[in-house]
């Protein structure tokens, strides 16, 4: 079957649609094929199915090989439902190595009302969790049963649904336990420790939070998830998570969590997921972004850490997709201070592949759930599968030496090693490690030698400083550092001899309790921003800092250090550092800060401010979207119908100065109010050159007639501002065959820079066709010697001389670049492709080869999509789910469509952007460079 879908997928259009209306005319029966393993190199085995085992949760493995498994029973079961009253524990075996479960499965406990977490600690001790607890079972008598129960942790709330409370499980290096909350329908809760410890909530969304095994010291460790369903930590120490549901910004996501992480979410901004205070993939500045977007409801994950699985798997993220009935495989690659990673699919089943929990055996096999039905109702049914490599089985590493044994690539001989030491705790050993840990050139063992030194508190100064000299490791000297305030959480960490590299620097700024000896640093990191995870660490860094630090950076004429200093006091919950100049700020993205944060903390005494902040100049939709949201969070009487009307009022107010005018106008179509015919026919007649401007530019794209007769006129016009002609001619390329007369009068202008315009617009034309001569055009030239000619670019600034004017026609020509049919810059463009309205924060050489190389990083939000439905084949991006199980997807002309997942037969991931690879053939280097002009100073002509 598998094989049929990739055929399809490699076939033309025509020839596609023909085979899939073939193949909808077969027998259902012949698509109920098991899951296949797209790695020739594993096998997948059916370890157990109904009757025997049904809807299964959450797996995890002993250290004998056996698999204990949650069997849910108490997940909506409906009234003829009489399979049992509670959630069970099972243990399956495989004695006899069939890879099968043995007949003789054992029931370890039962009783439990919503289970949905299970983890293995150490030998006879599990923790369960269910929606409200969270306990610690003990099998005291090895009898394989659970004789013992111990509540660590409980939470109080009304909330009852089964899979938004409590979840997933962790452990880290020191093996304090995490675990994760769901967004609890949003609901007042308390949650208590066993210690006493407790922390109380709301609408803040889902969670993670951190304790002792003994369920001491509660802590909450990151926030801003929707469903955070299960946890894993990979050899690092990394905590990272998948979040369950996006609602209507899909990609779910894979994240990386970190300590004082803000991922996004809230309940009680609305569950749409639409709320522009919303950021699902770090787009506000004191948010973070996902790791990875992953397929539809995720609810397992593993960190691979063995030697049986090929080498290249080691330290891989492997997750089950509920929804898009696959495995898929997360291959980390360091990104700055975080990870970044692509999603593989490594098993893929049909619709009655449904897997949930996932765990990994210390043979490094791989065990998994499998739902079977789409129904939410426990029904009977339910499989679990094994995953593991076929006969060539490479045997166990060699272990020739303590630091092989220290390094050992299968997590729990790592851990056996750890404790072998732990038991000795001699003098030389400790030095012994300590070396290891400098000198060695095996990562694991470095890591894990940091481990035993944490346990024997054995992490000084001495060794910190050692770590940071040029040529260690920067993970291990981070990590050391973490350690080091996890154990001295009153000390300050020394400063370091030397900064190794970002994870390094994170750690340093994350951990220190001053932040004035990295003040120099910490402003670079602010002032940049190229790094999430180092701008949320040097925030931090500043909260524990002196006022007078953040009072400079209020006062700064750069306006991320501006914004720098809202972050700090928005983090202190100091709310009457927020008065009504923020509101007035001249930086966009300080006021939407300022706006979001008045909105939130309930300063209805900044209602007045943000109303005024409507008109104050610059202005676009994301930021008025924001007001108007923040003016409705504190009951002002401003419903989002008034303020768009006001926008529309306020275009025509001859009162107000034109570019804000302009921006009005712009806002207004950008957020849905309709425009009369008279209003840009109004504006294209102004005095005023701005207002004449926006006028043609909020007719790019449009191919009605009596948007093309208003271009041609204002085209045609000797007496009109050239620049405003040449604006009007780009209008004309959306629809060049109608305009092909009015393109060739054009031709024989008097001015020449109109008559170059005109056969810009004509060159791909297919009634005129012409191109760049063979040779010339850029994607030929970097082919040709694209390193050298990018670094004598550079070299020569030819990207700092591009004019933004010119960028922003080559943007928007509808036959050039055409980069405005999928991408909105500034409120004008298509909605297919990322708004590129923040390009601006980027370096210049980030903008050039994010353009040169569109499948180098594709944002997750954006992942490319083959499908062949029962109405054709389909290649474009998911841009929001809707209800009704519906979808709408966006198509490379800019187009979107409303799609229904029943009519959705064969859906297949691509790892290419949508992005056509050859645009830049269009384009001369000179080109190139005012399209980069443009990207980095979009606000030119208000400038």
């Amino acid at each position: 079957m598998l094989k049929i879908k990739r055929q399809i997928l490699k076939m033309n259009s025509l020839k596609a649609f023909s085979f899939y209306c073939f193949v909808f005319l077969l027998p259902a029966s012949l698509f109920a094929d098991p899951p296949k393993v797209l790695d020739e190199r594993l096998e997948l085995h059916l370890f157990l199915e109904d009757p025997k085992i049904a809807t299964p949760v959450a797996l995890t493995a002993d250290d004998a090989n056996r698999i204990w498994v949650i069997e849910s029973n108490t997940h909506f079961p409906k009234g003829d439902y009489n399979r049992h009253t509670s959630d069970r524990l099972w243990v399956l075996q495989d004695r006899n190595g069939d890879n099968k479960a043995d007949e003789n499965m054992i029931m370890a406990a039962d009783g439990f009302q919503h289970a949905m977490a299970l983890m293995y600690l150490k030998k006879g001790t599990f923790v369960l969790g269910t929606r409200k607890e969270i306990f610690l079972l003990e099998d005291t008598d090895e009898d394989i049963k659970i004789d013992k129960r111990t509540l660590l942790a409980g939470l109080d709330t009304s909330a009852n649904y089964p899979h938004n409370g409590l979840s997933g499980f962790a452990l880290d290096e020191l093996g304090y336990l995490y675990f994760s909350q769901g967004e609890n329908f949003g609901k007042n809760y308390t949650l208590t420790a066993r210690d006493g410890s407790f922390l109380k909530g709301s609408g803040e969304g889902g969670n993670i939070f951190r304790m002792s095994p003994e369920g001491k010291n509660l802590s909450l460790w990151s926030t801003g998830f929707w469903n955070p369903f299960a946890l894993a930590t990979n050899t690092s120490g990394d905590v990272f998570t998948i979040d369950n549901d996006p609602d209507s910004r899909p990609p779910c996501r894979l994240i990386h969590a970190i300590e004082g992480g803000q991922y996004g979410y809230r309940y009680d901004l609305g569950r749409s997921g639409l709320h522009p205070f919303i950021a699902w993939d770090g787009q506000h500045p004191d948010t973070l972004p996902m790791t990875a977007g992953t397929g539809e409801g995720p609810t397992g994950l593993v960190c691979y850490e063995n030697e049986a699985f090929p080498q290249e798997y080691f330290g891989d993220l492997l997750s089950t997709s509920w929804g898009d009935h696959k495995i898929e495989r997360f291959k980390l690659q360091k990104n700055g201070a975080s990870y970044r990673a692509f999603s593989q699919i490594l098993v893929q089943g049909d619709r009655d592949f449904r897997p949930t929990g996932m765990t990994q055996t210390n043979h490094g096999e791989i065990f998994f759930g499998d739902w079977i039905s789409v129904s939410y109702n426990v029904h009977n049914k339910g499989k679990i599968w094994k995953l593991n490599v076929k006969k060539e089985h490479r045997g166990l590493a060699d272990i020739k030496t303590k630091e092989d044994f220290l390094g050992h690539p299968n997590r729990s001989a790592r851990y056996f090693a750890r404790s072998l030491w732990l038991q000795r705790k001699s003098d030389r050993l400790i030095e012994e490690t300590k070396k290891i840990v400098t000198e060695s050139k095996n990562l694991n063992a470095q890591l894990n030698g940091l481990k035993i030194l944490a346990k024997l508190k054995k992490i000084d100064g001495p060794l910190l400083k050692n770590l940071s000299q040029e040529g260690r490791s920067e993970i291990v000297a981070g990590k050391a550092w973490k350690l080091f305030s996890l154990l001295n959480p009153e000390k300050d960490p020394p400063i370091p001899s030397k900064i190794l590299g970002p994870q390094h620097l994170y750690h340093v700024l994350h951990s220190c309790k001053k932040p004035e000896p990295y003040l120099e640093q910490i402003k670079t990191i602010l002032a940049e921003r190229k790094d999430s995870f180092l701008y949320t660490a040097a925030i931090l860094a500043l909260t524990r800092g002196p006022e007078s630090i953040v009072t400079e950076l209020a006062s700064s004429k750069k306006a991320q250090l501006r914004l720098a200093a809202l972050m700090v006091n928005k983090r202190k919950n100091n709310n009457q550092f927020l008065n009504a100049s923020w509101l007035a700020d001249a930086d966009i993205e300080v006021r939407r800060a300022a706006a979001q944060w008045a909105g939130q903390s309930g300063r209805k005494d900044l209602v007045e401010a943000l109303e005024k902040s409507l008109r104050v100049v610059p202005l676009n939709r994301e930021l008025f979207q924001t007001i108007v949201a923040a003016l409705k969070m504190l009951g002002a009487n401003n419903s989002e119908n008034k303020n768009k009307e006001a926008l529309k009022k306020l275009a025509s107010d001859q009162s107000v100065s034109p570019a804000a005018r302009a921006i009005a106008l712009r806002l207004a179509a950008s957020t849905g109010v309709r425009l009369n015919t008279e209003l840009i026919p109004k504006f294209a007649s102004s005095d005023s050159p701005i207002l004449r401007r926006e006028a043609v530019r909020q007719l790019w794209g449009k191919r009605d007639s009596e948007s093309q007769k208003i271009l041609g006129k204002i085209a045609l016009d000797t007496n009109e501002n050239v620049s405003i002609r040449r604006d009007a001619i780009v209008g004309l390329t959306s629809q060049v065959g109608p305009s092909f007369k009015t393109l060739q009068r054009l031709m024989i202008d008097s001015n020449t820079e109109v008559v170059d315009e005109a056969k810009k617009a004509l060159a791909y034309s297919a009634k005129n066709p012409q191109e760049i001569p063979e040779g010339k055009g850029l994607s030929a030239l970097l082919l040709k010697d694209g390193k050298k000619i990018l670094q004598e670019a550079f070299k020569r600034h030819i990207f700092e001389e591009g004019h933004p004017e010119e960028g922003e026609r080559i943007f928007y020509n509808a036959s050039g670049a055409s980069c405005g049919t999928c991408h909105r810059l500034n409120d004008l463009g298509g909605k297919v492709g990322p708004d590129l309205t923040n390009a601006t924060h980027m370096s210049t050489q980030r903008i050039v080869e994010s353009i040169l190389e569109p499948n180098k990083e594709v944002s997750p939000q954006f992942t490319t999509w083959n499908m062949i439905t029962k109405q054709g084949p389909k290649t474009g991006t998911i841009l929001q789910a809707g209800g009704q199980h519906k979808f709408l997807m966006g198509f490379g002309d800019g187009t979107q469509q409303w799609i229904n997942e029943g009519d959705v037969l064969i859906k297949e991931q691509k790892t290419e952007s949508l992005m056509p690879a050859n645009l830049i053939d269009r384009l001369t280097i000179e080109e190139f460079a005012h399209l980069v002009a443009f990207l980095r100073n979009p606000n030119y002509a208000l400038d």
